[in-house]
């Protein structure tokens, strides 16, 4: 019986869901307008449909083919909103469109001129945070992501000795921008991972940049479960999170996305279902206590 008790509490097979948004919500380009260094940009996604009895256990953003336009000092700030965006121009959207996952979602993108970027300035000089103070397209309560700096077109983020020239160069005073040097730490990269930046080589002279939100109590998994909210199968609150781009320089792409990853909620919920191996010993436990039982009633 205890055999029986314990098959009985097998858990089932875990469950996982991965949930991939683009900006056209699959109806154009991705390239958040190649990311010039004259505007910033907020993304809006809304209709976010974490699949009942699983919560988001990691989330992060993808750069395809990434690589500034020079080889200058440069940063891309990225935040994240609670709040949709509703100022400055249209450059996507509004779309609505189903991701693999056949999650239905929406998705605008809006941009506005950077104050800190003069029109027909470059290179960029002037680097700062165009969210962290009141701007054209959308609200606090915001979340700091991550500022991060790029090589150049023909730069390797993979070879040892041309990122610690990069980082130098960041780091090393030069009057003509403010502020006159950048932390070196904006040049460092992954190569594996889940939380900060991994970077993979994808084709010749090609890479792929993936920033992984920070996991834990207090951290941007956790703000940007906060900002999602729960999950609503009624699909009549908004479930929205805004993602902000400030590019102080010229960021080339071939596409941004972002992730979601679920997993099983941690309690309550509906339960697993067992997997066919523990299906075949449970019923073989069952078959073995009631021929005991039989055997106990005919000896009796």
């Amino acid at each position: 019986m205890l055999a029986l008790t314990a098959l009985l509490a097998l858990p089932g097979r875990a469950s996982a869901t991965v949930l991939t948004y683009v900006p056209s919500a699959g109806a154009g380009a991705n390239d958040l307008g190649d990311l010039d260094h004259h505007y910033y940009y907020a993304w809006t996604l809304g209709l976010i449909s974490v699949p009942a009895n699983e919560v988001i256990t990691s989330a992060y953003i993808t750069f395809t083919n990434m690589y500034n336009w020079d080889a200058s000092k440069n940063v891309l700030y990225m935040d994240m909103f609670d709040t949709p965006a509703t100022g400055g121009s249209i450059l996507v959207g509004p779309n609505t469109g189903t991701n693999a996952a056949g999650d239905t979602y929406t998705s605008t993108v809006r941009y506005a001129s950077d104050p800190d970027v003069p029109a027909g300035s470059s290179p960029v000089t002037n680097m700062a945070d165009a969210f962290d103070s009141a701007n054209a397209l959308t609200t606090n309560p915001k979340t700091d992501l991550s500022a991060h700096s790029f090589m150049a077109d023909a730069g390797d983020p993979l070879n040892a000795a041309q990122v610690s020239a990069f980082k130098t160069m960041l780091s090393t005073p030069d009057a003509a921008y403010n502020p006159t040097s950048l932390s070196a730490s904006y040049g460092d990269n992954a190569t594996s991972g889940t939380t900060g930046w991994v970077v993979t080589q994808n084709g010749t002279g090609m890479y792929d940049y993936r920033y992984y939100f920070t996991t834990g109590a207090g951290s941007q998994l956790e703000a940007l479960k906060a900002y999602i909210g729960p999950y609503d199968p009624t699909q009549t609150t908004p479930r929205d999170v805004t993602l902000a781009f400030d590019p102080d320089c010229h960021f080339f792409n071939d596409g941004v996305s972002f992730t979601l990853v679920t997993g099983p909620a941690g309690g309550g919920g509906a339960a697993a279902v067992p997997e066919p191996a523990s299906l075949m010993l449970l019923g073989t436990g069952l078959l073995l206590t009631a021929n005991r039982y039989r055997r106990r009633r005919t000896k009796d």
